[in-house]
């Protein structure tokens, strides 16, 4: 019953036998899902501050690799809402669960317990039924590394998470081992993408979030958080 596009396109994947996954990071704020992104791709796409919702807006970078195409999606930290501009953002991570093939959750290796945010993020992931990586950050600011296989079980308790990783964002092989694991899970399909194409966004947009990146980091007391370029 398939029709002739369809036919062409399953005679297409098995001929080249390329895969590909948009892959949507999520998370509560500064887990470091932005540098996670940044270093996936080895370009600095999403700005990075100490400041929560640094990132606004979905940000799409894009990694060719041989036969395999990973489109990543930066979503903004989430949080419970106070203004219309927080409102935009959670719709934004809402909207991600229908758009992607895989889910990276990053959790911050030095939080105690399951945030309630992260827990209703863990009940999005169930419902989507996903593929699904745990990623803990910040492995490295934890001495006691008891404390890391605690928060492992306690996260496997929730959900069965296809691999659970401790990570340091900045450490190259840990993020080879993060790259790894997301090239195992990949789908066959076409690349939706030109082999050098990064990101979504236009050289303006990029410059833009360059200049709020340096206004939170040196204008902390001169301007609101909410500035906008």
């Amino acid at each position: 019953n398939l029709d002739l596009a369809e036919t062409d396109h399953i005679i297409w994947v098995k001929m080249n036998k390329t895969k590909s996954a948009f892959v949507s990071i999520i998370g509560l704020p500064s887990v470091g899902k932005s540098t996670i992104l940044n270093a996936l791709t080895g370009v600095k796409l999403s700005i990075v501050s100490s400041k929560a919702q640094t990132t606004r807006r979905k940000i799409m970078g894009i990694l060719t690799e041989n036969e395999t195409q990973l489109v990543f999606v930066d979503t903004p930290g989430f949080h419970d809402p106070k203004n219309a501009l927080g409102e935009k953002m959670i719709k934004d991570i809402n909207t991600t669960f229908d758009d992607c093939d895989i889910i990276i959750l990053v959790v911050d290796a030095r939080s105690k317990d399951i945030n309630i945010e992260e827990q209703k993020l863990i009940n999005k992931i169930k419902k989507s039924a996903l593929p699904s990586l745990l990623v803990i950050n910040k492995v490295d600011l934890v001495k006691d590394k008891e404390k890391i296989i605690e928060k492992i079980e306690t996260f496997s308790d929730c959900h069965n998470f296809d691999a659970v990783i401790p990570i340091t964002a900045t450490k190259e092989k840990d993020i080879l081992l993060l790259k790894k694991e997301l090239m195992k899970l990949a789908p066959e399909g076409p690349h939706y993408f030109e082999e050098n194409e990064l990101t979504n966004l236009t050289e303006r947009e990029i410059v833009a979030d360059f200049i709020r990146q340096a206004s939170l980091q040196f204008l902390q007391k001169e301007i609101p958080h909410g500035i906008a370029i």
